[in-house]
């Protein structure tokens, strides 16, 4: 069989920027990341197939790449390499052609052109377009233009504008929290103390690229409330917050750039179509007479580009937006109205089209006078430190090129500067809440430690540059990070993967440093709000709520003292080998995995997660394990019964759990009987000599304690090296534990569809298929064995001297020639 390519090149961090150009939290940015890289895997999963890998084209290399043209102050870069050769290999690959001859998608195909023919309709209407030769010139040139090397890249006015709207959330996030802090009520007005600290940001030891100095005109406004006279409400205190930011960052208010380069073969035809496009906006300008000097031809960077220019907004709608901007901000600095709506109202948007070379460029900002960068050989982003792990793989076929500037990086980050910024707010704050005099200088103090804390901790973020290529197997790649302080530790082998069961469906496991502090500063944290609560909120509360509260502090704060006390002398000092690792298997199988579902003639592999985490003293594991149940299922028990007498029944007790001694440990399940499942899924928790493993099948739990050499991914996981993370997953074996699960549906569906409902004391076997759903079974039959095209992915992680590394490789094989 022959090995196959991706027509895409997915990376975990690779395009994660994109979705996050605007500043959202960790977990929502985090959330879109993993389903925008689930929506493109799952079309890579349709678009594999290679005929082995080409050669470099003749003359090319990065210095004739898109990528060499890039200037080295450029906020982020995406470029795309190779498409349409991968895209050849796709639609000649043995996968594709055996999907295409499913009914399903053959009687699409019939659809379409049945349309094309059918007088009247979009497809007809576009075939007839198609028949003029300077349209079939256009469409030739589009194709030739993604065909090779497209790259899009943003300018340091990225950072600059995102920078401003981490300012802009912030001031909505302050606003919220004075406005909780008092209701509805109205709030004395507030005046903002900008300060003029400027974090200390540290440089790479190269020639410069995207340099922190990008953001020297960003003002760092930190809201500190000051004595005002007048009262405010809520709504008030919003616009009056996000008016200042504006005013005092009025120079950030920008339209980015953004390029799009195209290489083309077909600069003729470029030339010809560029001419057209002038023409056509010619046509439509003459019948705007307040956008007749809008559109220009003017040379740039040794090539030649067709602008448009125009305000950002709508005059008659901008005008009536400053209207009901300047009602709503009544009373309020007018200077500082006037120099927002100023800086808004002066934006322009340019829009260029053009030929630089052999490149089609598309451009979009306030001027064109970023082009005059491209192609710089001196200032070229190339030739910058990130970039020199790409210089040295050269000679592989690159796929795509992903970079991300520690500008960039910083700005999108989490910082410390919200919970600095509840401290600056501690005075208004105590007064809005009426809480009783000390309670803002604690509160000050508090949040500023915990500031701190946090702020020690967070990774000092540098560029991030990642490459893919086609390999002899499918695609390979790297990604390289040049952040600080990350929690990772590549200092020892990954002994953990002896733990995840030889041939896992899938697994990940990594090491982390061991930092017994931050678990004393959670610690001292929760003891400094507890303590605060107690001072400073709770005599504000009713009677009845202080004598409940009163009741907790008495009996349950004690259980929570030990609890801690478990953990810090118990739990956290047997997992100091800092290894945790999931896994996920189908090992273990059932024919009715609930009561009230009929059974499966055919055995159903049960998909199980698992958590394993690795042991450095299995005693006194089992030891914390043991005084945590003690207290949660006796002491627990006990204290609640006193607090609320009642709540718990009288003779009811934990169940205890099984335990049973097995050839590694020993394990421990607990029993779920009234959950209808098969009895094979039982929580449960074994505990080895080197790691602990948490499942849901006791079985999983044995089998993954009992050491075994790590399969899945080799031989590329050379996993006796020092390693900070790893990860592989055979989706051969997912596919094939899956598509048992789509049989026993679509026969349920069948079943309830003929009687109404189903007899879960039945079994489902083919003959509870009807004639559609057996026809739709075959072709999903098709479907799984393309998608198992795609065999392995396996990743590693290691960390250098100044960089942490993530090598990871695909291996792809197409089907057998139809006979």
């Amino acid at each position: 069989m022959q090995p196959m390519a991706f027509p895409f090149s997915v990376s975990i961090d690779g395009p994660y920027f994109l979705p996050r150009i605007l500043p959202v939290k960790n977990r929502v940015a985090r959330s879109l990341a993993a389903a925008f890289c689930a929506a493109l895997i799952g079309l890579v999963f349709l678009a594999a197939a290679a005929d082995g890998v080409a050669d470099e084209p003749a003359g090319e290399g990065l210095a004739g790449s898109g990528i060499a043209l890039v200037p080295k102050d450029a906020a982020f870069v995406s470029a795309t390499l190779r498409l349409r050769e991968q895209y050849d290999r796709f639609v000649k690959s043995n996968a594709f052609a055996a999907l295409k001859k499913l009914p399903a998608v053959a009687r699409g195909f019939e659809a379409f052109e049945e349309q094309q023919t059918q007088p009247g309709s979009p497809l007809s209407i576009a075939a007839t377009f198609m028949e003029l030769p300077e349209n079939q010139q256009a469409v030739e040139l589009l194709k030739d233009m993604f065909s090779n090397d497209t790259f899009l890249y943003g300018d340091p006015s990225c950072v600059t504008l995102v920078e401003l709207i981490v300012k802009i959330q912030r001031a909505q996030q302050t606003a919220n929290i004075l406005s909780l802090a008092r209701g509805q009520s109205a709030l004395d007005g507030i005046d903002l103390e900008l300060l003029n600290e400027q974090p200390v940001e540290e440089e790479m030891e190269d020639d410069g690229a995207a340099s922190p100095v990008a953001n020297k005109h960003i003002h760092q406004v930190r809201l500190r409330a000051t004595d005002a006279d007048e009262q405010l409400s809520p709504q008030q205190i919003t616009t009056q917050l996000l008016l200042k930011t504006l005013a005092e960052n009025s120079d950030s208010i920008v339209v980015p750039d953004l390029v799009w380069g195209f290489k083309t073969t077909q600069i003729d035809a470029a030339k010809s179509q560029l001419k057209r496009v002038e023409v056509l906006g010619k046509l439509l300008i003459q019948a705007m007479p307040e956008l007749a000097d809008s559109l220009e031809r003017k040379k740039v960077a040794g090539g030649e580009v067709v602008t448009f220019t125009s305000a950002a907004f709508d005059s008659n709608l901008f005008s009536s937006w400053v209207e009901l901007a300047r009602a709503e901000a009544e009373g309020f600095d007018a200077e500082q109205v006037d120099k927002v709506v100023d800086a808004i109202g002066s934006l322009k948007i340019v829009v260029a089209l053009g030929i630089i070379g052999d490149r089609v460029v598309l451009s979009v900002g306030d001027s064109i006078d970023h082009l005059e960068k491209l192609g710089s050989e001196k200032q070229s982003l190339l030739a910058t430190k990130p970039f020199a792990p790409l210089r040295e793989q050269s000679t592989n076929p690159l796929t795509a090129i992903s970079y991300v500037s520690e500008p960039l990086r910083k700005a999108l980050a989490a910082s410390a500067d919200d919970i600095e910024q509840l401290a600056n707010l501690a005075d208004t704050l105590a007064e809005a809440a009426d809480l009783p005099e000390g309670a803002a200088a604690q509160a000050r103090i508090n949040l500023k430690q915990v500031a701190s804390g946090y702020r020690k901790r967070l990774p000092v973020l540098g560029a991030w540059m990642a490459f893919s290529f086609l390999s002899e197997q499918g695609y390979e790649g790297y990604a390289w990070d040049w952040s600080k302080n990350l929690p990772s530790d590549g200092s020892k082998p990954l002994t953990l993967l002896e733990h995840a069961g030889g041939s896992p469906l899938g697994a990940v496991v990594v090491r982390t440093k061991n930092d017994p502090s931050q678990f004393e500063d959670f610690v001292a944290w929760t003891d400094m709000g507890w303590s605060f609560f107690q001072k400073y909120l709770l005599p504000k509360s009713d009677g009845e709520f202080q004598e409940s509260f009163d009741a907790i502090d008495e009996h349950l704060a004690p259980l929570g003292v030990q609890f801690v006390d478990i953990l810090r002398t118990k739990i956290l000092p047997s997992l100091a080998d800092n290894q945790l690792g999931f896994v996920l298997d189908a090992e273990s199988k059932s024919r009715r995995p609930h009561r009230d579902l009929p059974s499966s003639a055919e055995p159903l592999p049960l998909i199980g997660p698992a958590i394993v985490l690795g042991l450095a003293d299995a005693k006194l594991f089992r030891e914390g394990l043991s005084d945590l149940f003690s207290l949660i299922a006796v002491d627990l028990l006990e204290k609640v019964r006193e607090v609320w007498p009642g709540a718990i029944p009288e003779g009811y007790d934990v169940p205890e759990p099984t335990k049973s001694k097995i050839a590694e440990g020993t394990a421990w399940s607990f029993a779920i009987p009234d959950s209808g499942l098969d009895e094979q899924v039982q929580p449960s928790i074994a505990v080895g000599n080197t790691a602990v493993v948490f499942s849901f099948l006791p079985q999983q739990s044995e089998r993954l304690l009992k050491k075994a050499p790590f399969k899945t991914g080799s031989p590329f996981l050379q996993v006796e090296k020092p390693l900070a993370g790893a990860a592989a997953f055979d989706f051969v074996r997912l596919f094939d534990a899956l598509e048992p699960w789509v049989v026993y549906v679509a026969r349920y569906g069948c079943v309830q569809q003929r009687d109404g409902s189903v007899d879960p004391d039945t079994e489902l076997n083919a003959d509870a298929e009807n004639e559609q759903a057996t026809d739709v079974l075959k072709q999903t039959a098709v479907v799984f064995k393309v998608l198992k095209s795609l065999r392995t992915v396996a990743a590693s992680m290691a960390t250098k001297p100044d960089a942490t590394v993530t090598h990871w490789k695909s291996v792809i094989r197409d089907l057998p020639a139809a006979k």
